[in-house]
C-alpha cells in the first residue's frame, strides 16, 4: 500500500501514519502477536511487555477480536500484577472494544465504561477520543443511541482541545450510524458521513475515508442512488494495493459487487 503525502503532526502523529498507510492490516504496525510472546520470554520489562502486547492488539481487533482477546487478557494480568493502573483501564477499554466487536450484550459497554471511568480516574488526558468513540460503538452495539450520540459530541469537542484529530473522521461516521440506527433524517446522516468523508481527505487518512465512503454508498444503495454510490466508493477502494483480507476491504469489495449487480 502506498503511502500519503506527508501531514500536519500532531500528539496521535504515528497513529495517523499508520492510517495513511495500511491502518487496516494489523501486520502494517510491525508489531506481531510471536514478537510479544519471545518478548515476554527473556524477562524484558513488564511495563513494556504490556505496552506492547496492547498496541499488536490494537492493530488486531479489527481483524481477528476472539484471538486478540486471549492477549489482551495476558496483558491485563501483567499489568495488574505490577499495578500499572493506567495500563488495566486502557486494556479494558480494548478489551470492550473487542467484545463490542462480537456480542451486543451488556459486557462489553460495563468494560468500556468502567474502562473509561479508570483511566480518567488516573489523571490521563491522551487519546479520550479514541477511547470515547469506543464507548459510542458500545452505545451503538448496545441499541443506547441517544447516549452514543452524547459520547460523540463530548469526543468531538476534545478533537481541537487536545489536539486529537487522527478520530475525527470516525466520529463523523460513528454520529451517521447512530443517527440512521435512531430512525434520523437521512439527510442528516449524509450530512455526517459526508463530514467524515471531508476529514478523512483532509488528514490523509486512507482507512477512515475508505470507511466513510463504504457507509455513505451503503446508504445512497438503500436509497437506490447506485451510480453515485458506485462512483464514490470505487476511486477509493483502488488506492488500496495489500490488506484484501481485512474485513472493511472485503466488505467494500462486496459492496461493489452489489452495486454492480
Amino acid at each position: 500500500m502506498t503511502a500519503g503525502r506527508h501531514s500536519r503532526v500532531s500528539n496521535d502523529g504515528m497513529a495517523r501514519s499508520r492510517n495513511r498507510t495500511n491502518f487496516l492490516d494489523p501486520s502494517a504496525t510491525g508489531a506481531r502477536p510471536e514478537d510479544v510472546r519471545a518478548f515476554a520470554t527473556v524477562g524484558a520489562n513488564v511495563n513494556a511487555i504490556a505496552i506492547a502486547r496492547a498496541t499488536a492488539i490494537v492493530y488486531a481487533i479489527a481483524i481477528e477480536p476472539e484471538a486478540a482477546q486471549s492477549y489482551l487478557e495476558s496483558a491485563l494480568a501483567i499489568s495488574r500484577e505490577h499495578g500499572f493502573l493506567q495500563r488495566i483501564a486502557q486494556l479494558r477499554l480494548m478489551r470492550g472494544w473487542a467484545l463490542a466487536s462480537q456480542t451486543d450484550d451488556g459486557g462489553a459497554l460495563t468494560e468500556l465504561s468502567e474502562g473509561l471511568a479508570g483511566y480518567r480516574a488516573t489523571g490521563a488526558r491522551a487519546w479520550q477520543t479514541n477511547f470515547l468513540a469506543l464507548l459510542a460503538i458500545g452505545y451503538l452495539r448496545a441499541g443506547r443511541y441517544p447516549e452514543g450520540l452524547s459520547t460523540i459530541a463530548e469526543a468531538r469537542d476534545l478533537v481541537t482541545l487536545q489536539d486529537e484529530y487522527w478520530w475525527e473522521p470516525e466520529l463523523h461516521r460513528l454520529e451517521g450510524d447512530l443517527l440512521l440506527a435512531s430512525g434520523g433524517s437521512p439527510a442528516l446522516v449524509e450530512e455526517c458521513y459526508r463530514d467524515a468523508l471531508g476529514s478523512a481527505h483532509q488528514h490523509e487518512a486512507k482507512s477512515w475515508e475508505l470507511r466513510a465512503a463504504a457507509s455513505l454508498a451503503r446508504l445512497w444503495h438503500d436509497q437506490g442512488r447506485r451510480g453515485e454510490a458506485r462512483d464514490l466508493l470505487a476511486p477509493v477502494y483502488v488506492w488500496f494495493t495489500e490488506g484484501f483480507d481485512t474485513p472493511d476491504l472485503k466488505q467494500t469489495k462486496s459492496l461493489l459487487a452489489a452495486l454492480d449487480a
